[in-house]
């Protein structure tokens, strides 16, 4: 795409075959993902079923939210460009959104305070649940 365009008016820019590539990937990611889910609601009825790490919305990359909130009832969004709080609007009420914290290795095990803090940190910017993303310290 990038010889088409390069060194053209950009009124003149026919993205058209981007677009279109864009919105085949889009639709074929959502219906990959609807038949994942309707997979697992076989094998665990009744168990928040959806993907972790979503990318967030955006014109050179990301996922279609709207195209994905219909099958979904777990999403994990990264936090970046106000990711959590638009799933919550977009996904339907009763969507598991979870946020990811990873609280720091290097504060000593007694020491819980500033661990509840991002752990209270975590739920207001729109998420629902809270993932706890913890590794063993390394010496």
């Amino acid at each position: 795409m990038k010889e088409r365009i390069r060194g053209k008016d950009p009124s003149t820019w026919n993205l058209a075959p981007w677009m279109e590539t864009r919105e085949f990937e889009d639709r074929t990611f959502a219906a990959l993902v609807a038949h994942l889910v309707e997979v697992a609601k076989e094998a665990a009825p009744g168990v928040p079923c959806g993907i972790t790490g979503t990318q967030a919305p955006s014109a050179f990359g990301g996922w279609d939210y709207g195209a994905l909130r219909s099958s979904m009832t777990f999403v994990e969004p990264y936090d970046i460009g106000l990711a959590l709080p638009i799933c919550r609007d977009l996904f339907p009420r009763g969507t598991v959104i979870a946020q990811t914290v990873f609280p720091s290795s290097q504060a000593a095990d007694d020491d819980l305070l500033p661990r509840w803090r991002l752990l209270a940190r975590a739920s207001p910017a729109a998420a629902n649940a809270t993932i706890v993303w913890s590794q063993p310290p390394t010496r």
